[in-house]
């Protein structure tokens, strides 16, 4: 990916996932941080980050973004809490302003519903890269998650849990 470089104003999602993708799932534990890791090549600034609605969402919600930065495969400790989008339309773009550079290395972006909508239906992917660090299970991806977010982000990360399925939350970023 960084190796043939990144353009300005375009939406990026680093583990896979198409900004136009059609595919869905829908997360509807209130206050479940769902971690999912991904590499960065070089030092990149993004200004926005964000989540897609798929076309079955309905209702409102509010969802929590941010990064963990990588300690020995798990996140660890708060890069970034870029705060909330309210989601109330399907297939659109939420997106968080922010200004952050990250330098290249492994990180974990989080998504936290901390209110569900009625289909709380967020764009997904099926499809991790090759993750030394996760552990697969009959053909399903594996991420980390977390109860009881409420509010900003925890300094420190504690997944207590793998969660093993066919999809994971895609968060995008935006290259400034």
């Amino acid at each position: 990916f960084n190796s043939f470089g990144v353009t300005s104003g375009t939406y990026y999602s680093f583990n896979g996932g198409q900004h136009a993708s059609s595919n869905a799932t829908t997360y509807a534990t209130a206050n479940r941080g769902y971690y999912v890791p991904f590499f960065l090549g070089a030092t990149t600034t993004f200004d926005r980050i964000a989540i897609v609605t798929a076309s079955t969402f309905s209702g409102n919600g509010v969802i929590r973004l941010g990064i963990y930065n990588n300690s020995n495969g798990k996140p660890s400790s708060l890069a970034f809490d870029a705060g909330t989008v309210s989601p109330t339309a399907n297939s659109t773009t939420y997106a968080i302003t922010i200004n952050q550079t990250l330098n290249a290395g492994w990180y974990w972006s989080v998504m936290v519903p901390q209110t569900v909508a009625t289909t709380n239906a967020i764009l997904s992917h099926n499809n991790l890269p090759f993750l030394p660090m996760m552990r697969f299970a009959s053909g399903s991806i594996a991420l980390l998650w977390i109860e009881s977010i409420s509010g900003s982000l925890p300094s420190t990360a504690t997944p207590a849990e793998f969660g093993v399925g066919s999809n994971f939350p895609q968060v995008f970023f935006r290259v400034a």
